[in-house]
C-alpha cells in the first residue's frame, strides 16, 4: 500500500542515476518544480547534455558503482534509479536506504520507496493518476484521456478560488468555511467550469461566499 503525497522540491536535491529517456522525463519534471538535480551517467541524451551545459544540473559522468557508490548520493533528498542496469539500480536503492534517502526504481517500481504518478496539470490545478507501480503505461493513458476533458479554465478557476479563499480566511470558523465551500463549489458550478463558462461559475460561487460573509 502507498500513501499519496505531494513533495515541495523547491531547492531540494534530487539525484538521478541514468541518462536515457526515463531519466530525461524525470529531469524535466523536477526542474519544473524548482529542484536541484545531480545526474550520474557516463552518457546522456542531448536534452540532458544541454541542461548540464547551461549549468542547470550537476552531471557526474560515470557509471554508478555496484559497490561503494553511496557517496554519490550524499545530500540528496530523493533519488531516482533509472540507469537501465538492474544491478546498478538495486545498488542505488540499497545505498539510498542506508543514507535515509527515498528512492524510486524505474525498472522495478514495486521495489522502490515511492512511485511517481502520472499528472495532468493546468496551472496549479493537477490531477494525479497512480497504479502503485502496477502499470505506469495505464497511468499515462488515463492522464491522456483526462487531458482531453480538463482545459485551461480549471487552472484559471482555481486561481479565483484561491484568492477568494484567502479573502475569507478570517471569516467564521474553519467548519463554517468548509461548509460554505461545499455549497459554493456545487455540482452546478463544476459543470459551468467544465463548459468554459467561468464568469457564470465564479458569479454563482461568489454569491454563496458573499452570503456567508454577510451572515458571519
Amino acid at each position: 500500500m502507498a500513501y499519496p503525497i505531494e513533495l515541495d522540491m523547491s531547492g531540494k536535491l534530487a539525484v538521478i542515476i541514468g541518462g536515457g529517456r526515463v531519466a530525461a522525463r524525470k529531469l524535466r519534471r523536477l526542474l519544473e518544480e524548482g529542484a536541484k538535480v545531480r545526474l550520474i551517467a557516463p552518457k546522456a541524451l542531448p536534452e540532458i547534455m544541454q541542461q548540464a551545459a547551461d549549468d542547470k544540473i550537476e552531471w557526474i559522468k560515470q557509471e554508478y558503482p555496484v559497490k561503494g557508490g553511496g557517496g554519490l548520493l550524499v545530500g540528496g533528498f530523493i533519488a531516482f534509479a533509472a540507469s537501465g542496469d538492474r544491478q546498478a539500480d538495486r545498488a542505488v536503492l540499497r545505498d539510498a536506504g542506508a543514507l535515509g534517502i527515498m528512492c524510486n526504481m524505474a525498472s522495478e517500481p514495486g521495489r522502490g520507496d515511492f512511485a511517481v504518478p502520472a499528472r495532468m496539470k493546468r496551472g496549479e490545478f493537477s490531477i494525479m493518476v497512480s497504479t502503485n507501480g502496477g502499470s505506469p503505461e495505464l497511468s499515462r493513458a488515463v492522464c491522456a484521456e483526462l487531458d482531453e476533458h480538463y482545459g485551461n479554465q480549471w487552472g484559471e478557476f482555481l486561481a479565483w478560488v484561491k484568492d477568494k479563499r484567502s479573502s475569507l480566511a478570517n471569516v467564521g470558523t474553519p467548519d463554517e468555511r468548509r461548509d460554505m465551500w461545499r455549497r459554493a463549489l456545487s455540482l452546478d458550478v463544476m459543470e459551468l467550469v467544465h463548459d468554459g463558462k467561468l464568469e457564470e461559475a465564479e458569479r454563482k460561487a461568489d454569491n454563496a461566499a458573499c452570503r456567508f460573509g454577510a451572515e458571519s
